[in-house]
């Protein structure tokens, strides 16, 4: 090649500066989720608020705000009385996150900016700025400048900050990976210069990390594959190098063990070590979920709503109830898109990463250390996946590995570039390498970028949605009288519903309820049953029960039902009358109240808004149909925010 195109090829591949990349990828990734902004608070931000208030069911210390479930049997009785807990809900059912950090920096900002502040996600931002700037400065001392700057920039797009940036309860995730990057970023940075006060750093940065949350645990696999790659050294010299990591860790466990954190009794949040068999069984069905997530961009939030097309099916009612019964779950098809997006990464790791110095293609990358580096970022991004199985599958969970992956596409887009520009590359060769291109630019690029934004919008236009359904409830206008009224929501489709509409109507305060309790943890449709003046039997209409009462976030799937069980709660009780696989398909609902008492409500969700049910008589059956999700109701889909809200 002539000595003055080789110039120019190198001139039109030239970069900024690390400083302006970063700054670049900071203003791009914000400029996606600009919508977060105008969020205001949504879901567990209310729960929180309450408890810094003193309105939650239980007193938690503002250093231990995701302590959710009843440390006690009291606890647990009034957390569902109140309905905060449904009646399915496992005596022993605890979910508990010890999150100091994050639980702090809440209590601050509740403090300096309310329950709606933008100010809270400024704050939010300023640590996802933080993990940007700890990703760019490992990424730059392991990889070379093009491909690290490329990586950076797929890492700011990832859709797997939305959630955590968007929604501040889930700040956390931020807080503690970017703690954890910047420890990794000290741990290689001692490796590799030897400097003395490096293992300090590390240690202390993990340290912080940990205080923010579990989330942290998802970065310690990288700091095993560093070593692992690290050939030039003993073992024993590597394994010393981890000891202050390990012990680190093992502090950490041992602290949350013997202070009762962790989750217990839950199908959704699950622990190796609390729930050995229930997490064995769950966590390849998970991983496939997340998996599918990280490498073909199919959400793994999908894993327990399900995918929108069979939902769409569903709601046109095209199949009977026992067709629908008879249908495979969505779970096992997502888990095999998984196993698919597994197989890719595998056969990109095994036959197009460089397996030594002098496999790479650009001069830059020849170095072993770089060469390694490839892929040590990509055996921690894998190691992590287990970790992050435990908690429902969601892409808030990759935030760790999204960095790996990042850095594995980066290389494989400049291969497919640098294989496209090749003289002497077959014509089958480059249709190979643009296909592979048009897809890691799909995906990972456009695609990315416009789930990002989606998550971002969704975020706020739900925060909204959810605000204004829970002020629009149509409760009795009399304080008095409100506070007495019982109000049973048959199902629901989103969580803030399902739980949260009586906290967020105490935010901005709105009088709430004596009790606001679940029928049904299926969002299916249900058949209601008249039988007499004070009971209804509920039906549930649908194939896949699997994430509504056994396997919900309540209860573990292990723990089945039975014909003739019973569950008394102080406005209602529940009998079970037929299961299908452990799973309540039919029950009897008591009512403390006569049916036809204006202080008992029957809800629904549905596209209006909150649609008040008029029981059936015995012998009568109603059908409510599947329940809305707030920011899909008509009247608060394009509603703009607005904090200021409240009820007459």
């Amino acid at each position: 090649m002539p000595v003055a195109a080789s110039k120019g090829r190198a001139a039109a591949l030239a970069l900024p500066a690390p400083a302006g990349l970063l700054l670049l990828a900071l203003l791009l990734g914000l400029v996606l989720r600009l919508p977060m902004f105008s969020a205001g608070a949504r879901s567990d931000d209310y729960v929180h608020h309450a408890m810094l208030q003193g309105r939650f069911a239980i007193e938690r210390a503002p250093w231990d705000l995701y302590w959710f479930g009843g440390a006690s049997e009291t606890e647990q009785a009034a957390l569902r009385n109140t309905g905060y807990l449904p009646w399915w809900s496992h005596p022993e059912h605890r979910v508990a996150m010890l999150r100091p950090l994050p639980s702090l920096l809440l209590a601050l900002d509740d403090a300096l900016f309310g329950v709606e502040g933008v100010g809270r996600h400024v704050h939010s931002t300023l640590w996802w700025a933080l993990l940007l700037v700890a990703a760019a400065a490992l990424l730059y001392r392991v990889l070379p400048p093009r491909l690290a700057a490329l990586a950076l920039v797929f890492y700011a797009i990832d859709e797997v900050h939305g959630f955590p940036l968007a929604w501040v309860a889930n700040r956390s995730t931020l807080v503690a990976t970017a703690l954890a990057t910047a420890a990794l970023w000290a741990h290689v940075r001692r490796r590799q210069t030897g400097a003395p006060s490096g293992g300090a750093l590390a240690s202390v940065l993990l340290a912080l990390a940990l205080t923010a949350g579990e989330y942290a645990l998802c970065a310690l696999p990288y700091f095993f594959a560093f070593e692992l790659c690290r050939r030039d050294e003993s073992r024993t010299t590597r394994l010393r190098a981890l000891a202050p990591m390990l012990l680190l860790t093992s502090t950490y466990a041992i602290v949350r063990s013997a202070l009762g954190y962790g989750t217990h009794a839950s199908g959704l949040y699950m622990s190796p070590l609390g729930q050995p068999l229930d997490f064995l069984q769950s966590a390849l069905p998970r991983m496939g979920a997340i998996m599918a997530d990280l490498t073909l961009g199919v959400p793994a939030a999908w894993y327990n709503g399900g995918s929108p097309l069979r939902t769409l099916v569903l709601s046109l009612e095209l199949f009977d109830v026992e067709t629908w019964q008879r249908l495979p779950s969505w779970r096992s098809s997502h888990a095999a898109i998984g196993l698919l997006g597994a197989a890719l990464l595998v056969s990109a790791y095994f036959k197009l990463l460089p397996k030594s110095a002098s496999a790479a293609r650009t001069p830059e990358a020849r170095e072993p250390a770089r060469a390694d580096a490839l892929r040590w970022l990509v055996l921690g991004a894998v190691g992590s996946l287990p970790i992050a199985a435990g908690p429902l599958p969601s892409s808030r969970l990759l935030c760790a590995a999204g960095l790996g992956m990042a850095a594995l596409y980066a290389f494989l887009l400049l291969q497919a570039l640098d294989a496209l520009r090749a003289p002497a590359a077959t014509a089958a060769t480059r249709r190979r390498w643009l296909i592979l291109a048009i897809a890691l630019v799909g995906v990972h690029g456009c695609g990315a970028a416009l789930r990002s934004h989606g998550y971002a919008a969704m975020v706020a236009e739900g925060a909204n949605a959810e605000r204004k359904l829970a002020l629009d409830w149509p409760l009795p206008a009399s304080r008095e009288q409100c506070a007495k009224t019982d109000t049973a929501l048959v199902s629901a489709s989103d969580f803030a519903t399902a739980a949260h509409l009586p906290l967020i109507r105490a935010a901005h305060g709105a009088c709430v309820p004596r009790s606001y309790q679940r029928l049904s943890g299926a969002p299916l449709p249900h058949y209601l049953l008249g039988v007499d003046d004070h009971s209804l039997e509920v039906q549930v209409i649908g194939s896949d029960l699997s994430a509504g009462f056994a396997g919900s976030l309540y209860r573990p799937a292990s723990a089945r039902f039975r014909v003739g069980e019973r569950f008394e709660l102080p406005s209602m009780a529940v009998e079970i009358t037929a299961v299908r696989d452990g799973q309540p398909t039919r029950f009897r609902v008591r009512f403390e109240k006569r049916l036809d008492d204006p202080a008992l409500q029957l809800l629904q969700a549905g596209r209006e808004g909150l649609l008040p049910i008029a029981p059936p008589a015995p012998g009568e059956r109603v059908l409510v149909p599947r329940a809305t999700p707030a920011w899909e109701m008509r009247p608060y889909r394009a509603s703009a925010p607005d904090a200021t809200t409240a009820p007459p």
